[in-house]
């Protein structure tokens, strides 16, 4: 969230344009690295590491400000330095090697120029020390792992997931930031923890999902309920029009925000049922349809996005009544009146609560409609990344 801080100043004037063109290049080369894929993770089992990214360091640290565009640009310029080689251009699809190249080429220009205007004499060193360093470190483990697999096909293929995986987090997070900047434009100079009452808890819907690869996919590898690739796209489209239809700046609602207590530890601690877990995220997508589909909302909202909003809800909700069928039973009958679903539910409940307590005010709805978006945001990105290292996650 330092990014932040660091594009907007104490009067909210733009110091750091890291623009919304920069994330849709970043999403450009996450589907790059998609279509690179050469075989099935499946076979590559044997093969898996952990590279122990320094997550709790990087996010969990008092970042400075200089600090955090720093890492973010060093995790950029290690990924382009590891497909600058000449095994890299071996191993992959030349085209889509050289559009991934300059995606990131164009991502790391902006963050150069961010970090012109945010490191002075005193932060020369930023590149030697702390969670950048750390960094340096992370991608250092890659290199010496290829080189040890030899550079086989399966050992670029785990670096490949790796990789989508830190850039997937990365363009999530720059997407949260774009949409919650100025609810963060404070002028605090370090970069905290971030809240669990601000942000959508990502742990919850990443296990939920790695349930539904596993129902999707039976012991052969054939799929046995497909959420498809246009599933996903439709979900981002969904993401787009709730960015579009922003009506006022969430700097004038600060004294509206709210916890809305996410069940999160009893979601996510509980054993999913295959079927609970569609059952979870089919909750989801409704009751999010519910509430954008009354009367207040319309008077709310643009009429036309929200229509649009409506009906890609309405298609994903398609499919996953699909999915529902079959793999639910009859003894699956219960599933919406017991456990995780219907925590679910009281958590729609107590956003329908707060819109009346506010009187269905602008701002209530802006901050519901950041409140929808951080978990329809961790939700598509997650289904396109397990999507694509489904068997990754068959395991024994």
């Amino acid at each position: 969230m330092a990014l932040v801080l660091v594009s907007y100043g104490p009067g909210g004037s733009l110091g750091c344009d890291l623009s919304q063109n920069h994330v849709l290049v970043g999403r450009e080369n996450l589907r790059f690295l998609g279509q690179m894929r050469r075989l099935s993770p499946r076979f590559c089992l044997q093969d898996r590491k952990d590279f122990a990214f320094p997550q709790e360091m990087v996010e969990g640290g008092q970042l400075q400000e200089a600090q955090a565009i720093s890492v973010l640009h060093e995790m950029l310029q290690q990924t382009f330095n590891l497909f600058n080689t000449e095994r890299s251009s071996a191993a992959w699809d030349t085209t889509l090697l050289e559009q991934l190249r300059t995606g990131l080429h164009q991502q790391l220009d902006d963050l150069d120029a961010c970090l012109g205007t945010v490191t002075g004499e005193e932060d020369s060193a930023l590149g030697r020390t702390g969670p950048t360093l750390a960094v340096k470190r992370y991608f250092q483990g890659i290199h010496v792992y290829l080189k040890e697999k030899e550079y086989s096909d399966c050992a670029w293929e785990i670096i490949r997931v790796e990789i989508m995986r830190s850039l997937s987090s990365s363009t999530n997070l720059q997407e949260r930031v774009a949409s919650e900047n100025l609810l963060q434009g404070s002028t605090r100079p370090h970069l905290s923890q971030p809240s669990s009452n601000l942000i959508f808890p990502m742990a919850f819907v990443l296990s939920l999902l790695m349930a539904l690869v596993l129902v999707s996919y039976g012991p052969g590898g054939s799929l046995g309920c497909d959420l498809s690739q246009n599933h996903v796209l439709v979900g981002r489209e969904n993401l787009r029009f709730l960015g579009q239809m922003r009506r006022l700046s969430p700097r004038f609602c600060l004294q509206d925000r709210k916890d809305f207590a996410f069940p999160q530890e009893m979601v996510e601690g509980s054993q999913l049922q295959e079927a609970q877990a569609f059952s979870v995220l089919h909750e989801m997508l409704q009751q999010t349809f519910n509430l954008f589909n009354t009367e207040r909302s319309s008077a709310a909202w643009d009429t036309t996005l929200l229509e649009q909003l409506r009906t890609g809800l309405h298609q994903q909700l398609n499919e996953l009544d699909a999915c529902l069928g079959q793999v639910m039973g009859e003894e699956d009958s219960v599933l919406g009146r017991m456990g995780p679903t219907l925590a679910m539910k009281r958590y729609f409940q107590g956003i329908h609560v707060y819109l009346q307590e506010k009187e269905y005010s602008d701002c209530a709805w802006e901050i519901v409609r950041l409140e929808i978006m951080r978990f329809l945001s961790s939700s598509t990105s997650l289904q396109e990344r397990l999507r694509m290292m489904d068997g990754d996650l068959n395991s024994p």
